[in-house]
Formats: structure tokens, sequence, C-alpha cells
């Protein structure tokens, strides 16, 4: 019995944490107490800015719409890339928002640790990560029919 309280405990507990965290902590379709989350991500990416002695990214909304949107579509499709279902591209969804600098990691990965290992393995995906010049960010992901969650973080400056 107590095993079960605790247990709904939980379930209720998990859905407050992340509504109170705000934008990033919006869990994709069929979310899970153990499901990974952008904040992870994110931890982790400003790690590896402060420790290359750039300032830690802050979640904007602005940022963390296309993410969503690009995180949403990939998972629609089940296919990771920066091109979207209706044509759209990095510049389409990034260039008009008001940032001189901008840029978009995309990728398939089960855990916030693989996200972050696979773009910190990826020339160019590392360079937008230790982009000094980047101060916000958005960072989704989002769970396709066949479970691949896909992850998407957007860079502005």
């Amino acid at each position: 019995m107590i095993k079960s309280t605790w247990r709904r405990r939980l379930v209720l507990l998990v859905p407050l944490l992340a509504a109170s965290a705000g934008p990033l902590l919006t869990p994709p379709r069929a979310a899970a107490a153990s499901y990974p989350s952008a904040s992870q991500a994110l931890r982790l990416v400003n790690q590896e800015r402060v420790e290359a002695g750039c300032a830690p990214l802050r979640a904007v909304p602005k940022l963390q719409t296309p993410a969503r949107q690009q995180s949403q579509d990939q998972a629609a499709r089940d296919r990771f890339g920066h091109d979207g279902a209706d044509g759209s591209t990095v510049k389409g969804r990034l260039s008009g928002l008001g940032y001189s600098s901008w840029g978009e990691n995309v990728v398939q990965a089960q855990s916030a640790q693989a996200a972050v290992r696979f773009w910190s393995n990826s020339p160019s995906h590392r360079a937008n990560i230790l982009n000094c010049v980047f101060k916000e960010t958005g960072l989704a992901l989002d769970r396709s029919d066949s479970g691949n969650l896909y992850w998407t973080q957007t860079f502005g400056g």
C-alpha cells in the first residue's frame, strides 16, 4: 500500500514540477515519468559552454516555439533533418526573430546525453553549442509513433 501511495504521489508531482519549470519542460506526446527532458539537454549544453568560456544559454519562448515545431515535424515524419515537411528551412524559421546570428541543431536520440554527445562530436553542431555570440535558446523534443525521440535546439544572438 505504501509503494502504491508513493507511485500516485509521483505521478501527480511530475506534471506539477514540469508545469512550474517553464517552457523547456513541455512534455512531448505520450510523455512518461522516465522520459528525458529538454532541460537535461540544456544543462549538458551549458556545461560545455561554461567549460569553453561562454555564458550559459537562456531559454526564451521565441526560440522555443520553432524548436518545438521542428521536433514535432520530425517526429510526425519519423525522420530528423533541418528541412520541414512544409519546405521550411532553418533560415525561414529563425531569421525573422530579431537575431543577428542564429543556428539550429537537430538529432534523433533516445536520451539527453546521447543527443548532446552527437552534437558535441559533430563539428558544425559543436560550433553552434560553443558560439559565444549565442545568448538565447529553445530546446524541445518529441516522440514519433515508433518511439524515436527527435530533438531540436535553436540558438540566437
